[in-house]
């Protein structure tokens, strides 16, 4: 089998993994996986208009107002009119929204799977994944 194939079928490993320990989270905040990285996402890019957290989150805009929606009934986040386009939706995260992403920060090492790495290792993956995603 050749190597790059090989390292491929490993990081879906490491995909499915993520999935598992995504979900084991969000079930201790209520949350689904979606809903855990949708305020995440919203924790580090606040106040962003849905159709642009839709793209950033690579789903349908219709998708992320189910999730949007459930978030709002959890008192997570807030939906607004846009200042400039009345018909565009903000979302921003409300103070207890804030407070959750800030308690699930510190387990996002554990969650990724990078906790048990060590620092010129974390460095190194760092590079790496730099330049798998091209950046």
């Amino acid at each position: 089998m050749k190597h790059s194939l090989q390292l491929s079928l490993k990081l879906i490993e490491v995909i499915e993994q993520f999935r598992l320990n995504t979900g084991r989270i969000a079930e201790q905040h209520a949350l689904s996986s979606a809903q855990l990285l949708t305020l995440l996402k919203l924790y580090r890019e606040d106040n962003i208009v849905m159709r642009d957290l839709a793209h950033k989150m690579h789903c349908d805009a219709s998708n992320i107002t189910g999730i949007t929606d459930k978030l709002i009934a959890h008192g997570l986040i807030e939906r607004k009119e846009a200042p400039e386009d009345r018909r565009a939706k903000v979302i921003s995260l409300t103070p207890r929204g804030k407070a959750v992403a800030e308690s699930i920060m510190p387990q996002l090492p554990a969650m990724c799977g990078v906790s048990n790495l060590s620092k010129q290792d974390q460095d190194l993956f760092n590079q790496l994944l730099q330049k798998i995603l091209k950046k």
